[in-house]
């Protein structure tokens, strides 16, 4: 029996050396820093609360400029910068190649976040470590990080508010809770600031309904930007952990770039609806199709280009979906030649500005009033009433002349009078046609000719060349028939008579009689 008692207190006490030395162990194992992963790993694990090591943390550093005690309060202050910023760390996308190669550099370095290049792990030897540069960098960025530095007036607070719940001590708890209520309150405040500001401002000097309508639209997302920022500052003096602060920071990144798309998007729609309803503008012209299309244009360019800038926002590399999106609009105009083509011939109309709606237009031996200008098409009235759709790629590259922008309209004729009309009548002829054209009503009294032209076969000639102040065709045509019913009514009470064409045959008297029978 004793025998047993001796052999079980023997086992017993192995079984005790056994735990304090696996335990010493444990405690002393240390991860070879033979990678960018493990001297990571090393230093983060090793500052957990219910692991906390800083003496091995720290050899994760290159310290040897600095005490030992000064490389253990840079790493606390390092992690806790990753911590402020909401820097996840994902061990799996950490390299394990221990002769990793920085593609940029060409070195064996390896950067952990892109938000923070100044902190990088260099090899030095067969370990790798953070770089004496980056050492040195971490003072600065914690600075930077936290404006107002609360870690001791933290740590001196009662044992009661560094009780946990979810891993979050009780005083952050509070803090979050208190920065949010803080942040709806200021936030209303600001909203209703920017918006009587504005009122007040803008309104004294350009008083528009527009404006007043798109004030309270653009106080609320500005208030709201205003308000993010402050809170992401806020949020760092909590020093969360960082798997919370990580989901707070992305969702700040998220909502930043959709409020400043938003505004820019509603900034665009306010400029063309200002444009749309300016005084001055001409109603029913080409803007009324240039204003929206390039309102379209620029509000999808602000909205991609507002994804791309939250996708690079939350960490998202876009180089490979530019590239991708310009691999595709190259090969999307190649196979819509003809689509870009139009495109950007209804572009060039619209800045150019050849024609409007209305005029008429001459192009490609055709005529025709233009009823209507697409953005892909324009479509003329022709002189036979049928409607045509001629492509704005085409349409650019033709030679067009607007009929319809001529500051006067030309009248060119020529009239024939009989020869049996004397010199006298002539000229009082041409001095009556003077008169006429310089009282009717829409012609032109400075630039106009009548004149004695030509003596032809069978008339004498008189030339005519007029203008009329008009500016579309109908009141051309009246015009016209009430110049030439004047015309004619002169003639006519002056005995003037018009020729026309004849001709005279004469038959020689060389004919005999027996001809003369014959017939």
């Amino acid at each position: 029996m004793m025998k047993k008692n001796i052999i079980y207190c023997f086992t017993n006490l192995l079984l005790f050396i056994f735990i304090i030395i696996s335990n010493d162990l444990l405690a002393r194992t240390e991860y070879e820093l033979n990678n960018p992963h493990n001297t990571i790993f090393n230093h983060i694990d090793n500052l957990r609360k219910d692991n906390y090591h800083p003496d091995k943390a720290v050899k994760s550093f290159k310290i040897s400029r600095i005490s030992r005690s000064e490389a253990q309060e840079k790493a606390e202050k390092l992690l806790r910068i990753y911590n402020g910023l909401g820097l996840y760390v994902n061990f799996k996308n950490i390299p394990i190649d221990d002769n990793y190669i920085d593609t940029l550099s060409g070195q064996n370095r390896y950067i952990l976040f892109k938000q923070l290049p100044e902190i990088y792990l260099e090899k030095y030897g067969d370990k790798w470590l953070y770089s004496e540069e980056s050492v040195s960098m971490i003072d600065k960025l914690y600075k930077s990080t936290f404006k107002f530095d609360t870690y001791y007036f933290i740590e001196n607070l009662p044992q009661i508010w560094h009780n946990t719940f979810i891993s979050i001590y009780l005083w952050q708890w509070v803090g979050l809770f208190a920065l949010i209520i803080i942040s709806f309150i200021l936030y209303f405040i600001l909203k209703l600031l920017l918006h009587f500001s504005f009122i007040k401002i803008l309104c004294k000097y350009y008083k528009n309904a527009i404006l007043i309508k798109y004030i309270k639209i653009f106080a609320k997302p500005i208030s709201l930007i205003i308000v993010t920022i402050i809170f992401s500052q806020s949020i760092i003096i909590l020093e969360l952990p960082y798997q919370f602060s990580a989901i707070l920071w992305i969702i700040i990144k998220i909502i930043q770039p959709i409020l400043i798309t938003y505004i820019v998007f509603k900034l665009i729609h306010y400029i063309a609806e200002i444009l749309s309803a300016h005084p001055a503008r001409p109603i029913s012209t080409i803007n009324d199709h240039l204003i929206p299309l390039l309102r379209k244009i620029f509000q999808s360019i602000v909205v991609v280009l507002g994804v791309l800038y939250l996708l690079s926002n939350i960490g998202i590399d876009i180089t490979p979906l530019i590239a991708g999106v310009s691999v595709g609009g190259i090969a999307l105009a190649f196979a819509a030649q003809e689509t870009v083509k139009n495109l950007i011939g209804s572009l060039t109309i619209f800045a150019d500005q050849p024609f409007v709606v209305g005029d008429l237009i001459a192009y490609d031996s055709s005529e025709g009033v233009v009823e209507k200008i697409g953005i892909r098409s324009t479509q003329v009235r022709s002189v036979y009433n049928s409607l045509i759709t001629i492509p704005n790629g085409k349409l650019s590259d033709s030679k067009i002349d607007n009929l319809g922008k001529r500051e006067m309209r030309r009248y060119r004729t020529i009239l024939s009078i009989s020869y049996n009309t004397t010199t006298e009548k002539i000229d009082i002829f041409v001095q009556g046609l003077n008169n006429i054209i310089l009282n009717q009503e829409n012609t032109n009294k400075e630039n106009y000719q009548v004149s004695l032209y030509d003596i032809n076969e069978s008339a004498i000639q008189i030339f005519v060349n007029v203008f009329f102040n008009v500016q579309d065709w109908t009141l051309e045509l009246k015009s016209r028939h009430k110049l030439i019913s004047e015309f004619l009514k002169y003639a006519d009470s002056i005995g003037v008579q018009f020729a026309f064409p004849r001709r005279s045959v004469y038959i020689e008297n060389q004919i005999n009689n027996n001809d003369l029978n014959n017939l």
